[in-house]
């Protein structure tokens, strides 16, 4: 599962509804957001960790970072270390390094996510592609990952235009950004609760 179609192909095979992004090139979840106009807290960021010898894939929002005791407290670990990325290369061939999509049940990894992604109810990510995301429910992404949740980050400071940035609306209709839905869905102005299936 290492190709932007393949992942995709996953989705709908799983009859997860789902829409694909088209922006400019993107190669972090801070970007994704600035591309997409979508607040950081709802665009999600993989990170790859060894636990006591385990592989896990850390998921959370891009305005977060990792609590690296809290994750220690989660998982009752001893030894945590972040992967660096010749790990990324060798478990990820065919994906850069930054959009590698938060599945760790597709590439035998364990998965710990932040419980604040829950919030959001909806969640924005790379789909091994620089200039394709893939908008979903939690919830769909919560029932065909399975990961462990917690409490296992902090907030990044934020400075008066990245606050201001945040109560943005995302989606604007522009030329500028193209949007494709597998179900045709409007997507502008969901986070005004215009599409209020959850």
């Amino acid at each position: 599962m290492t190709t932007t179609q393949e992942f995709l192909k996953y989705l709908v095979d799983n009859d997860v509804e789902h829409s694909v992004l088209t922006h400019g090139p993107a190669l972090s979840a801070h970007e994704i957001a600035q591309a997409t106009h979508i607040p950081e807290r709802f665009v999600v960021q993989t990170k790859l960790m060894k636990i006591d010898g385990y592989c896990w894939m850390i998921v959370l929002s891009a305005d977060r970072n990792i609590n690296h005791q809290a994750v220690s407290r989660a998982l009752h670990a001893k030894n945590i270390k972040e992967g660096l990325e010749n790990d990324w290369s060798f478990f990820f061939p065919n994906c850069h390094t930054s959009t590698i999509p938060p599945f760790g049940n597709l590439y035998g990894f364990r998965v710990l996510a932040d419980a604040s992604l829950q919030e959001g109810k909806r969640i924005v990510f790379s789909a091994c592609s620089s200039t394709q995301s893939v908008f979903m429910r939690w919830e769909d992404y919560a029932h065909l990952v399975q990961p462990l949740i917690g409490e296992i980050s902090q907030v990044l400071p934020m400075s008066e235009t990245q606050r201001k940035q945040q109560d943005i609306a995302p989606f604007p209709r522009s030329s500028d950004h193209a949007f494709f839905s597998q179900r045709q869905f409007e997507l502008d102005g969901f986070f005004q609760n215009l599409w209020k299936k959850s």
